[in-house]
């Protein structure tokens, strides 16, 4: 299984393995999304609670002023909390794809390094947009599945970070 370190490496070679002249759009960041999550381990879903917690303490600093970083950090707490929920599985390929991009949002120094004012989070944006589509099916069912349980989709931050089981034990990865 890959660490984190390794997972940070990768970051170069996503440049390298894509035509030249090419922007970053959907279809790259698709790539990007299924070759990592092939390399997924349990300690990456584990170290996600407390560097996403972080992230989003990071962003939320600028949400006042940025809509679109308040509906990044909404829909990262909301995945986060889907793979997390104890009494909502889902599958083991869609866990890993959610990692993979969570673990992409979380690290600072990606394609775009996130330090750099004002288009840092662009390429987070365009990760976690298009991994919302990938998975789109999933979290309708898991909307569906709080408003039937009678749990507040609206409280994100205890979906995503209250007490509930890590990622790892959806994933039979250890």
């Amino acid at each position: 299984m890959a660490s984190m370190s390794d997972f940070n490496s990768v970051v170069d070679g996503d440049e390298a393995e894509l035509p030249e002249g090419r922007g970053f759009g959907e279809k790259r960041a698709r790539k990007i999304l299924e070759r990592r999550a092939d390399n997924v381990s349990s300690d990456d879903l584990r170290s996600l609670t407390d560097r996403l917690r972080e992230k989003v303490g990071e962003l939320k600093d600028l949400e006042e002023g940025l809509y679109w970083i308040g509906t990044l950090i909404g829909r990262a707490k909301l995945l986060f909390g889907m793979i997390r929920d104890r009494d909502f599985r889902v599958d083991v390929s869609t866990t890993l794809l959610v990692a993979a991009g969570l673990l992409y949002f979380i690290l600072p120094t990606d394609l775009t390094p996130d330090f750099i004012p004002g288009i840092g989070y662009i390429d987070d944006a365009v990760v976690l947009g298009t991994l919302w589509k990938m998975v789109s099916a999933e979290v309708e069912r898991y909307i569906g599945f709080l408003q039937d349980t009678g749990r507040a989709e609206g409280d994100l931050e205890s979906l995503a970070f209250g007490r509930g089981a890590t990622p790892a034990s959806y994933t039979g990865r250890e």
